[in-house]
């Protein structure tokens, strides 16, 4: 079987917090999707338990038909209980082998919005800078590809992960000696590639098709969310980018241990 460790119930702890980035990008896509068909087709890639769908579906009532993709069977299956979709439901699908013309291949079935949520940063950089340029390329003219992800490879949260990972000679240690924690060299650490730097996302889409500036807007939010403790931090990111971390400390006692090391640590920096 396929491993799953997502956890939705904890994903959805935070959902008011991890909206605000979703619904200030359907802000901006919306005028921009509505003026070339007010019926739209709608994908939202990496959907997760629905948060972003829905919201979408608040955004485009009218829309023909709104599918979400994730690799996630429980994050799927927490959508598909919440009753959210548009005509194309909730598939089973991986974001790394995602090819937009064999999902939408023909003029007629062609996406007039590509929707990502948090979810792109996943990717190693080779694998994300390949699937850019291929969906955009593949969109059909006027179409609109919107993502937005997480900068958060250079805060404290994602700072602290790496330096606890490193620290020898604790029961968690022996579990990243296979790896090189922060080595972007290395695809099997478990820390995320930082993104790519607006200039290459611009190079990367004029090379596949975008002509004048207007074509391309990317811009840049720091949100500032205020949570009741640290123990709440480490349970937001817990959730996310802390996941591959826990996964690889198989022994319980050894993922607890590293755990209250990463919250002393998240306690003294904020």
């Amino acid at each position: 079987a396929k491993n799953d460790t997502w956890s939705p119930i904890r994903y959805l702890q935070f959902a008011s917090q991890r909206a605000r980035p979703i619904h200030d990008l359907i802000a901006q896509l919306k005028p921009h999707v509505l003026a070339r068909n007010p019926h739209p087709r709608i994908l939202d890639l990496g959907c997760g338990p629905g948060n972003s769908t829905r919201a979408l579906l608040e955004a485009f009532p009218a829309a023909k038909k709104i599918t979400g993709v994730d690799s996630s069977p429980e994050m799927l299956a927490t959508a598909r209980r919440a009753g959210i979709g548009r005509g194309g439901g909730f598939v089973e699908g991986d974001m790394a082998g995602f090819s937009l013309s064999n999902e939408h291949g023909d003029a007629d079935r062609g996406v007039d919005l590509l929707f990502s949520n948090a979810a792109l940063h996943w990717l190693r950089t080779p694998t994300l800078q390949h699937n850019l340029s291929t969906w955009f390329a593949a969109l059909r003219p006027g179409a609109v590809l919107a993502f937005q992800v997480p900068d958060t490879v250079r805060q404290p949260t994602h700072v602290l992960m790496r330096q606890v990972a490193c620290v020898k000679d604790q029961s968690w240690s022996r579990y990243f000696e296979d790896c090189s924690v922060g080595d972007v060299s290395d695809a099997s650490r478990p820390d995320l590639d930082p993104f790519p730097q607006p200039a290459r996302l611009i190079e990367l889409f004029r090379r596949n098709g975008a002509g004048a500036a207007a074509d391309v807007d990317i811009w840049h939010t720091e949100y500032s969310h205020v949570l009741p403790s640290a123990s709440s931090i480490v349970e937001w990111v817990s959730g996310t980018g802390l996941r591959p971390f826990l996964e690889r400390i198989a022994d319980p006692g050894a993922r607890e241990a590293f755990l209250e090391r990463y919250e002393r640590d998240i306690t003294r920096v904020y």
